[in-house]
């Protein structure tokens, strides 16, 4: 086996120490220390049942979705290390108890996510702590209200490590002036390109230092007509995952939403700048699906059914490699513009009557966790690939992979489009489809995308309940 190929197979099944940047997110951007207002609390979160401070000697439920993500595996084994106090925490310590949450067939991960921590709650058995991943939907799991925002107890911490977790992640994990999450890991955006096509069709392949100009001429050199028919057979790139005009809008210094603030602000003129500026790839210079026969499969690359039939695309990194599928930095112009999104984190849904106990084991069991992720939410894990020790799979990654995330993380942007599909959705289908076709202005489909993400953040009533599922 390859060195490549080892890094395709075991990034797909576990987590290694990889970099994120000590430096925190670009020119300009906050200082390292978040502050932690709590101004605007919208949901009272749990005291202990003494109401005490003090952490008390409690059993804690720690509930996670099973067959997720292989996070069901790893958690057991998290909450054994625990108990056996394999990792610091406070005294006195409290027990983790397991609860594994398993996904109904007719529910998507989030929706059965939702309902069951909903459910316990309504049944007088609330659930401690959950580990969340992307998968469950950080930004509806804030909006629907089914967990404790965890200021109240951040705030009267004295130990020094929520300091350790990176600014951006701390940001991700924010909504209404309330933080929401301990972050575990995080994961930047990047170009993944079909490195055989460019082979094939003999374009260079990206370099660290490509800018906007670089990339309309490479998508445009890889855009091709393959049998003659004037219908295009491969395109230089597509959307997929995140927004295609997200890095761009964050390049001209606008933004799309903040989750914390609640500001939307596509229709300021940097984030229409960069809007346009996408646009142009399709309507201009030809290099991606455009026009009014495109529909949202075609848009994203798909052509008679089979799937991504482009050079490029924008993703996020989950450390899959292979000979169609190698990383490459966002291409760039003066400001950095990678979006950053949340993978995972820990939590406390609503219903905990184990407050302050539950946050004196989430923080450091985040932290012992954190360390170990693809791309982690605490800085110091940058040691592992300066200094890889030989414990962690860093010693697998390609140099290549390993220098376009390092740079992707100094340069990344908190931006919970990254990760969070159904909010990117709300953009897909009031923004970046209509735009495509041309069925409207820019500025008429950012005021509509603007109003849906509005009423898609608004708090909600959580979900009614359904019964627990049985075991």
């Amino acid at each position: 086996m390859t060195r490549r190929e080892c890094i395709g197979t075991l990034g797909a099944l576990c987590s290694s120490a990889v970099a994120l940047a000590a430096c925190g997110g670009g020119p300009g951007r906050a200082p390292d220390r978040p502050e932690l207002e709590g101004k605007v609390p919208f949901r009272d979160a749990p005291r202990s049942a003494g109401g005490s401070q003090t952490a008390e000697q409690v059993t804690l439920t720690f509930a996670f979705m099973a067959r997720l993500a292989g996070i069901s595996t790893e958690a057991r084994n998290f909450i054994g290390a625990w108990n056996n106090e394999g990792i610091p925490g406070p005294a006195p310590r409290s027990l983790l108890e397991e609860v594994e949450i398993r996904r109904p067939s007719d529910k998507s991960w989030r929706d059965g996510f939702t309902e069951f921590v909903v459910a316990r709650d309504a049944s007088g058995v609330p659930l401690d702590l959950a580990w969340m991943h992307a998968a469950l939907d950080f930004p509806r799991a804030f909006t629907h209200q089914i967990l404790s925002p965890l200021d109240r107890y951040a705030q009267t911490d004295d130990s020094d490590l929520l300091e350790s977790f990176h600014y951006n992640a701390l940001q991700l994990s924010r909504y209404r002036r309330q933080l929401m999450a301990i972050p575990l890991a995080v994961l930047p955006a990047m170009v993944m390109y079909n490195s055989t096509k460019f082979k094939e069709y003999k374009v260079a392949e990206p370099t660290h230092t490509w800018n906007h100009e670089d990339f309309i001429a490479t998508a445009k050199s890889l855009t091709r007509d393959d049998d003659g028919d004037t219908s295009i057979d491969f395109w230089g790139y597509s959307e997929w995952s995140i927004p295609g005009w997200l890095p761009f809008v964050l390049q001209e210094g606008g933004d799309a939403v903040d989750l914390d603030s609640g500001e939307i602000k596509l229709t300021e003129r940097p984030a229409l700048r960069g809007i346009r500026f996408w646009q142009e790839l399709g309507r201009t210079h030809r290099a991606m699906p455009h026009g009014p026969d495109i529909d949202s499969q075609t848009l994203r690359g798909t052509i008679d059914g089979e799937s991504l039939q482009t050079a490029m695309v924008f993703t996020p990194f989950f450390g899959r490699l292979r000979a169609d599928r190698m990383p490459a930095v966002i291409p760039k112009e003066d400001r950095s513009g990678t979006p950053l999104g949340l993978q995972e984190a820990l939590v406390m849904p609503a219903g905990s009557q184990n407050g302050d106990a539950g946050y004196s084991v989430m923080l450091p069991l985040a932290h012992h966790i954190g360390q170990n992720r693809l791309v982690p939410a605490v800085t110091e894990a940058q040691g592992y690939v300066a200094k890889p020790d030989g414990r962690h799979m860093s010693l697998l990654l390609d140099p290549v992979a390993r220098d376009v995330l390092l740079e992707l993380m100094v340069d990344s942007v908190p931006s919970h489009l990254a990760t969070a599909t159904q909010l990117s959705w709300q953009f897909f289908s009031n923004l970046t489809l209509p735009v495509a076709r041309g069925d409207v202005s820019i500025e008429e489909a950012a005021q509509n995308a603007h109003d849906a993400v509005e009423a898609y953040l608004t708090p909600k009533p959580p979900p009614t309940p359904v019964p627990e599922q049985s075991t």
